[in-house]
């Protein structure tokens, strides 16, 4: 390792200062996020819930009623595979795939996905 390069191994810990960490059960935040901010993921939810501009005046529809019509026709309509499958995913979770792979064993990409269908197909 070169002398420029920082040291990962934490081999030099003892050396180093302890300006700047904290001791063990202290946090950097006390007081946490302050009272009436709003996280991106919040604002996303409250816009979801507004009106959308170009609805019609009699069937007001949300912005989040427009989302769900679009991946609806895209997986209708369009028979847009990926779509389907995340409704489906929506509706019943992602399934889960249990797959032992021996580290001496060595699997073509082929192979493995072959693998997972049958795993898939025996439940």
């Amino acid at each position: 390792m070169n002398s420029n390069s920082p040291d990962i191994t934490g081999k030099n810990r003892s050396k180093q200062a302890n300006k700047g960490q904290f001791q063990p059960g202290t946090t950097g935040n006390p007081m946490g996020r302050p009272k009436g901010s709003l996280s991106i993921t919040q604002a996303i939810k409250d816009k979801l819930q507004e009106v959308y501009p170009g609805s019609d005046r009699k069937i007001k529809k949300t912005y989040l009623d427009k989302i769900v019509e679009g991946i609806l026709k895209n997986a209708i309509e369009k028979g847009d595979t990926r779509s389907q499958k995340d409704i489906w995913a929506y509706i019943d979770g992602q399934p889960k795939v249990e797959l032992e792979i021996n580290k001496f064993s060595v699997f073509s990409r082929e192979q493995l996905i072959e693998r997972i269908m049958l795993k898939l197909t025996k439940k």
